[in-house]
């Protein structure tokens, strides 16, 4: 599956550093009143550019379209032992190669209660609606089906678990898109 022309293509992030937590990244768009995940990038150790290298040599980061920029709020933070944020180096280098992009990361990550509700709903709504789909991303694909809480915790996820990242990105984009899409209209009162 690929988004039709003029679609805009969210890559969305999960930063991660240890054992275990992989840097994940996903490619979706919203088409249709459906989200479509498609491409993946999951680099355990990676550095941010290795995933955006990653993207590029795939093809699915290319000149002609538009990108949506999303994910971990947290990825705006510069470290101790770098000069440059996560998202520093991913806008670079999409600047660097001429790549139209909307930069769309929210200020903070949203609770994770509210990014689960939101996600199972395109999962499966209440009228057995299905507005989720992935295509051929097998780790996206086993996280969406086995993501869960911590045991014995108040709302915190497993992240033990390699395959949870992915989806973290993946419920960063869909809280930010399904914000945008039931934003109430403004009404302009004379």
């Amino acid at each position: 599956w690929r988004p039709r022309d003029g679609t805009p293509i969210i890559i969305s992030w999960d930063f991660n550093i240890g054992e275990g937590k992989p840097m994940s990244a996903v490619a979706m768009a919203y088409a249709d009143g459906n989200f479509h995940i498609f491409a993946e990038v999951i680099i355990e150790g990676a550095r941010t550019l290795d995933a955006v290298d990653e993207f590029f040599e795939r093809g699915i980061i290319h000149k002609g379209r538009l990108f949506e920029i999303d994910g971990d709020a947290s990825g705006k933070n510069r470290s101790t032992n770098a000069k440059h944020s996560d998202y520093d180096i991913i806008k670079y280098r999409f600047q660097r190669e001429g790549i139209n992009f909307d930069y769309k990361v929210r200020l903070s990550n949203p609770p994770i209660r509210s990014r689960h509700n939101i996600v199972n709903a395109y999962c499966k709504n209440t009228l057995g609606e299905v507005r989720l789909f992935v295509h051929n991303c097998p780790v996206a694909d086993e996280g969406l089906r086995l993501t869960a809480l911590k045991k014995g915790a108040n709302i915190i996820e497993d992240d033990s678990k390699r395959f949870q990242h992915v989806t973290t990105a993946i419920g960063y984009a869909i809280m930010r898109k399904h914000a945008e899409l039931n934003k109430p209209e403004q009404k302009t009162i004379i």
